[in-house]
């Protein structure tokens, strides 16, 4: 009978590559928190999936109960940019302007799935 005493006993070893892929984009600053909604204009801007106008409608209801004097940007106004192809592209492509030509304290931006 032969010995394996001389054989050591150590675990396998495996190369192993993380799924993360490496950082493209420097993470930047973010806007300041409003310190309340009152007297605010907020602006609605979503997809259209995932039932995002009942959850916007919930929203208003809760702020108007905590703030009476708030007031809100209907999505339709920055069209919806999950249409058709061609419709969802040109809604898109107007999304910058759109917001840029409302007057508005913030953006609650909403995607479905």
């Amino acid at each position: 009978m032969n010995s394996r005493s001389d054989q050591s006993h150590s675990s396998p070893q495996f190369s192993v590559l993380a799924p993360l892929g490496e950082r493209r984009q420097q993470e930047g600053s973010l806007a300041p928190r409003l310190s309340t909604l009152s007297g605010k204009r907020i602006a609605f801007v979503f997809d259209y999936a995932f039932r995002g106008d009942e959850m916007f409608a919930r929203f208003m209801e809760q702020a108007h109960e905590r703030f009476a004097d708030v007031t809100f940007l209907d999505p339709d106004k920055f069209g919806n940019f999950h249409g058709p192809a061609e419709e969802g592209e040109e809604a898109l492509g107007r999304l910058a302007e759109s917001l840029e030509s409302q007057e508005f304290d913030a953006a609650i931006v909403g995607v479905g799935a």
